[in-house]
């Protein structure tokens, strides 16, 4: 079993790795007024080390493609890690380098080191 200690050391290892900065905002809804709603986003965190990897597609390299509208659209993929106990949600807003990113999915694993979500931008 892996001891408390030993964890510990893994995650500072693994942040060690995150060089890029986040910010996370989360989504909110309020009423329109007319029966609707409009979304509007909150940072709730700022200065998050992340390390964001592009994930290749199903064969193109880049991502892959999806029909929509009787058109197609490219779609590509990324991999977001941050620290360990880092509050994100699925469907938070990431911002990376001043470029805005979807989270889709979280990943999560029993023992984690890292909290790692797939990010979409289109």
């Amino acid at each position: 079993m892996i001891s408390t200690e030993q964890f510990r050391a893994m995650r500072s290892t693994q942040q060690q790795s995150m060089l890029s900065v986040a910010a996370i905002e989360r989504r909110s809804l309020t009423s329109d007024g007319q029966g609707g709603q409009t979304a509007a986003y909150t940072t709730v965190a700022n200065g998050v080390q992340c390390r964001l990897a592009q994930q290749s597609g199903h064969g193109t390299g880049t991502g892959s493609e999806t029909r929509s509208a009787d058109a197609i659209r490219a779609v590509t993929s990324w991999v977001l890690t941050v620290p360990h106990g880092t509050d994100l949600q699925q469907a938070d807003r990431v911002r990376v380098d001043g470029v805005a990113y979807e989270v889709a999915i979280l990943i999560s694993t029993d023992h984690a080191t890292a909290v790692r979500a797939r990010l979409s931008r289109s």
